[in-house]
């Protein structure tokens, strides 16, 4: 007989709207960061990189990064679970928030770009599958949906709030470090989200074709049932 887990059924009563909220909330926050517009003005005026430098060891980190860690970081979120991979990559993100703010040198700022790259991997790979994973199937569209919009939303709002507070080309009405300030707090505010807020995901039903343990044995045994 085919059975969920306590867990599993304790998710189909909760009310969805509330469970999608609690899963887009991490993506909203850790995706609003006023500071991002003025990044490249802020690493030339405030952390001693120049131009020549930031084109050409700064930036290329991101890239290096990104080839990196995006398949070990799948492959990571599978053997540990979602859940800590996407905690795995906040760290990243944290690291990467401290260093804009009390580092300096070409060096620093290239390992920002380096420990954002790994951020990044683990939020693209995992986010939105950690999503889809807390929420009955029925839900599965509807989470990934919504989980992607948060994303986008907190992009835009701040963005918005960073032009806003820079005064959007006229006189400033918050510093630079400022703006830094608000992007590390949002994604704290992430980390929290994540943490206390996002639910776990369920257990797989026995059996389940679907599942990520289902396929290691479908591969390793073909002629499984």
């Amino acid at each position: 007989m085919v059975t969920s887990s306590p867990y599993a059924s304790m998710l189909e009563k909760q009310p969805m709207r509330h469970l999608i909220a609690r899963l887009a909330s991490v993506g909203f926050f850790v995706n609003f960061q006023p500071s991002e517009p003025f990044l490249t003005w802020y690493l030339l005026r405030r952390k001693g990189v120049s131009a020549r430098a930031l084109n050409a060891v700064v930036w290329p980190c991101d890239t290096y990064g990104a080839l990196l860690f995006t398949l070990p970081v799948a492959a990571c979120a599978e053997r540990v679970g979602y859940r800590r991979a996407l905690l795995l990559g906040l760290a990243c993100r944290e690291a990467t928030r401290l260093l804009l703010l009390y580092a300096r040198g070409v060096a620093a700022m290239a390992a920002m770009q380096l420990t954002y790259a790994g951020a990044i991997a683990a939020h693209d790979a995992v986010y939105v599958a950690h999503a889809v994973a807390c929420v009955p199937r029925r839900a599965a569209a509807a989470a990934a949906a919504y989980a992607t919009a948060a994303c986008t939303l907190g992009d835009a709002l701040g963005s918005l709030a960073g032009q806003c507070m820079r005064g959007f080309g006229g006189r400033p009405r918050a510093s630079g470090d400022a703006l830094f300030y608000a992007s590390w707090a949002s994604t704290s505010l992430g980390v929290a989200s994540l943490a206390w807020c996002s639910p776990r995901p369920a257990a797989p039903l026995e059996n389940d074709r679907w599942s990520a343990a289902a396929a290691r044995a479908a591969l390793r045994d073909p002629a499984r049932p």
